[in-house]
């Protein structure tokens, strides 16, 4: 399954997060990665700058929902 857009991420991250209690910024990625099916030939997918496409979704879920509180 492909790398999900950052705004199908939302959700699920917000679910995670919802109880309050302080997470590290990545606590979350490896139940994502199995909510999503995503292969980890899939998450060592870059961007043209080298940066991991999966790893930049997700921090693009976690600003819009930092910018949201």
């Amino acid at each position: 399954m492909p790398i999900p857009s950052f705004q199908v991420m939302l959700l699920p991250l917000l679910e995670q997060i919802r109880d309050g209690q302080p997470q590290h910024r990545y606590a979350s990625l490896d139940s994502l990665c199995q909510m999503f099916h995503i292969a980890a030939e899939e998450k060592k997918e870059k961007l043209p700058n080298g940066a991991s496409l999966f790893l930049n979704r997700v921090d693009w879920a976690l600003h819009h929902l930092f910018k949201a509180s």
